[in-house]
């Protein structure tokens, strides 16, 4: 088992101008072809990396001597600025990190309550620099955060980790999928997960995900990527999403993971559907919202009433028809009158993070019944950021985290509370007792 980083509290990441590799050039989705870069490559400028550090005790890792992260820097963070952070929904918030490339979040909770918050860690927007994955838990329904540990290092190793899907099993597990790319050797890129059962504390060592059919991107430079949250049905089945090129992929899991069924969910040469997110209903009824490249569109909504064995399209979405939709994720919350699909996305268009709903039952008949939409964010800069969540019941709220690009460079990551009432029709009353932690808007990180 790989031991993990130290619990020393990470306040902030600072960056230093050092790194001289050349970008390898590629932009996301270069190729309409089944074989395209798995990376997001952008430009990074000449000279600028991030060297990282933590001022904290020693750290143990089984594989290697520990890396030495130079620049992180225990400080209090900065409140969040009022002239590019104005929230339609008065919701109490926090940032949780201010300066590093934080991106690509995935959030989940295990059966024993505690949060676990999965991100991208590197120097740039993603692809063809040193990376990590890193880790933060929440014990208290989201008002306080740990610090981040780098669970998959690339920083050390000359890699670069691009997170895909993660997730909670039933049992408890954490799973963290990922692609891994040797940057030194450029051997190819390799699809693999790691995963822990003592809640984060220690982690099996990456290995290739073993897939049914086998996996017919073996060995290449590109390889399909999970995207968003492992989700289970009630029987226990995982199920994740991936896309490569014009493919669009379901994988699910009766063995907590140890393997995965390969099945396609859609083929399509333009537009192109990139990330997708899947909420099943019950066993058999789920509803995937799928992400559009490549077209002035609005985001696509697929349901299957077979368990994943076929899929079909409904069409867009009711929303105002623009390319700026990205990084949608689905959440189920019981409302008043029967189950409610919560949807969140981020429209780059305006700079706004958003959730819309529907019933359940009408998500399944149709992708024009959503509400209007309720704005956790406006004012986003640069480029709007991605964003995850999961359903608190027992605060009866929403616990969620997204991103706010503020450079090529660095990223904020906030966190927000958002009660249930407020979002979901019909929820007109608190369910629990209201004495939950919370925090104060703008308060530093502990």
């Amino acid at each position: 088992m790989i031991s993990p980083f130290s619990d020393a509290i990470v306040d902030r990441i600072e960056s230093d101008a050092c790194a001289t590799d050349e970008d390898d050039g590629r932009e996301e989705n270069a190729s309409m072809t089944v074989v395209v870069r798995a990376t997001h490559a952008r430009g990074f400028g000449a000279g600028l990396c991030i060297l990282l550090s933590l001022f904290a005790g020693p750290r143990a890792w089984a594989e290697t001597p520990a890396f030495d992260w130079t620049a992180y820097a225990r400080r209090p963070l900065a409140a969040p600025a009022r002239e590019t952070d104005v929230r339609n929904l008065d919701l109490p918030s926090r940032r949780l990190s201010t300066r590093g490339y934080t991106h690509f979040s995935s959030m989940s909770e295990t059966p024993d309550g505690n949060l676990h918050l999965f991100s991208y860690f590197g120097q740039q927007h993603q692809g063809g620099r040193e990376s990590a994955v890193v880790h933060r838990v929440s014990p208290d329904h989201g008002a306080t955060w740990s610090a981040p540990r780098p669970i998959l290092d690339g920083f050390r190793h000359g890699l670069d980790w691009r997170i895909g899907a993660t997730g909670a099993t039933a049992t408890g597990r954490l799973i963290v999928t990922a692609v891994r790319s040797d940057l030194s050797s450029r051997r190819g890129a390799v699809l693999g997960a790691t995963h822990s059962d003592d809640g984060g504390r220690t982690w099996s060592a990456f290995a290739p995900l073993v897939q049914s059919p086998p996996s017919p991107f073996d060995g290449g430079r590109s390889q399909m990527l999970p995207f968003g949250q492992i989700k289970t049905t009630p029987s226990g089945r995982l199920l994740m999403m991936s896309n490569l090129g014009r493919f669009n992929f379901l994988l699910s899991s009766d063995d907590d993971g140890a393997t995965w069924q390969r099945s396609v969910v859609v083929e399509s040469e333009t537009p192109d559907y990139s990330e997708m997110a899947v909420q099943p209903i019950d066993e058999g009824n789920w509803v995937a919202v799928s992400r559009i490249d490549r077209a002035k569109s609005s985001m696509a909504q697929f349901v299957t009433h077979d368990a994943g064995r076929s899929w079909t399209l409904l069409g867009g979405l009711d929303m105002p028809v623009r390319g700026g939709y990205v990084a949608p994720t689905l959440n189920l919350v019981e409302g008043d009158e029967g189950p409610v699909v919560v949807l969140g996305l981020t429209d780059r268009t305006t700079g706004r993070a958003v959730l819309r709903t529907v019933r359940a039952a009408d998500a399944l008949a149709s992708a024009r019944r959503w509400s209007g939409p309720r704005y956790i964010a406006e004012g986003l800069i640069v480029r709007s950021g991605y964003q995850t969540g999961v359903v608190d019941t027992v605060c009866d709220r929403m616990v969620i985290a997204d991103h706010r690009e503020v450079s090529e460079f660095d990223t904020a990551l906030d966190v927000s509370l958002v009660p249930l009432p407020e979002i979901v029709p019909n929820r007109l009353r608190p369910r629990h007792p209201s004495a939950c932690p919370t925090f104060r808007t703008g308060a530093p990180a502990p």
